[in-house]
């Protein structure tokens, strides 16, 4: 059966003749949902406006704490002045723990950056002030379970 308000037959033979046409369909709606969507590279259009999203909302919720923000930035600024073979390291594990985001970011192409670098280190800076924040309520935690009652 064919569904006559999509065209009906005459659309369905035109595709199945042009093979083409069926190619340019398919590269155009791929293109359009990279270009809306969060899951391409960072430097398209959509995961732009995506991230800006998301750091709006974070910021309007309070998840945001701008001296922690402060203290990482002056962190990541001292960091960025240390020799490139101790940056090397930093750089890999960041990328790494970044996940499939980075992938298409090589250590190299960071190092020559300086914009790229500072964004890598911050990113970093942040991630070690997580981890110290969540390690610090856990011990809490532990010794407010553990005091006697």
């Amino acid at each position: 059966m064919y569904l006559p308000f999509f065209g009906g037959s005459s659309l369905i033979h035109l595709l199945a003749s042009n093979p083409r046409v069926v190619m340019l369909f398919g590269i155009g709606t791929l293109m359009t949902s990279l270009l809306q969507t969060p899951f391409a590279r960072p430097d398209v259009i959509g995961t732009a406006a995506y991230v800006e999203q998301l750091e709006h909302a974070a910021r309007v919720e309070g998840a945001i704490d701008p001296a922690i923000v402060e203290r990482a930035q002056s962190a990541a600024r001292a960091l960025a002045l240390t020799p490139t073979r101790r940056l090397i390291p930093v750089v890999e594990e960041t990328l790494r723990a970044c996940g499939s985001a980075c992938n298409s970011i090589g250590v190299s192409a960071v190092l020559k950056d300086p914009t790229m670098l500072q964004d890598v280190l911050l990113l970093h800076t942040l991630s070690e002030a997580k981890h110290h924040r969540v390690l610090t309520s856990t011990t809490v935690a532990a010794k407010s379970a553990d005091a006697p009652r």
